[in-house]
């Protein structure tokens, strides 16, 4: 990768320092991560976006009781994970949810899982996500993007979570590589003309269940396999 050897970084050194929790990285280390994650390429108005849902949730989002929040990726950079096995390894969807008191979101045993595939549009709602699992950790962050210039500064969102979320702009994934994003806290996107929803199966199926139109018409294709 050409941005490692910018960074004079083995691919196998990375890929130990993204999966590593911040609290346990040097200040060397977690500085090299966040130059890395920041030079990596930032979405265009008209870049296409995901964000993985459950099929079960789609006529929440069909009749506007749900919009798109939250983390978020480019889906160039997920076009490879074909299987619901390989979307929630890639983005780290084995996390637990209050809502499921305890329960895990997604499980690789599902039979599929469903993306809204957006334009960007407005990329100053976009930033990426870095600050680890611990305000100890944001505090080191906050040092180290006070070294870098106001652009690259301001689109990053100072965010403490818990794990799997790695705090580093990356996915906490053994297999694959793949940079997150996230929008502002409180912001909502509605879906918009040109988003498209789709759902994947077990067996690598793509199935296109409804997109909207140039006049942001909902079009329905497809019922969905694993829900009403």
């Amino acid at each position: 990768m050409i941005i490692l050897r910018k960074h004079n970084i083995s691919l196998e050194d990375f890929n130990r320092i993204r999966r590593t929790s911040i609290d346990k990285l040097t200040d060397t280390e977690l500085e090299k991560i966040i130059r890395i994650r920041l030079d990596a390429e930032f979405p265009e108005p008209t870049t296409i976006m995901q964000k993985v849902i459950k099929p079960s949730d789609f006529e929440h989002y069909f009749s506007g009781t749900y919009n798109i929040r939250g983390f978020i990726t480019r889906a160039q950079d997920v076009k490879h994970l074909d299987t619901p096995e390989e979307i929630i390894d890639g983005l780290a969807l084995h996390y637990k949810t209050v809502e499921e008191y305890g329960q895990k979101a997604y499980n690789y045993s599902d039979y599929s899982v469903g993306a809204i595939r957006f334009p960007a549009v407005d990329i100053s709602k976009i930033n990426i996500p870095i600050g680890g699992n611990k305000q100890v950790d944001k505090q080191r962050i906050e040092n180290i993007l006070n070294k870098l210039n106001d652009k690259t500064r301001e689109r990053v969102l100072l965010h403490v979570d818990g794990r799997p979320y790695t705090g580093n702009g990356t996915t906490l994934s053994d297999n694959f590589v793949v940079p997150e994003f996230m929008y502002v806290e409180g912001f909502e996107r509605e879906l918009v003309a040109g988003t498209e929803i789709y759902e994947f199966t077990r067996t690598g199926h793509k199935v296109l269940v409804a997109f909207y139109n140039s006049e942001k018409k909902l079009i329905k294709t497809f019922k969905g396999i694993n829900h009403v």
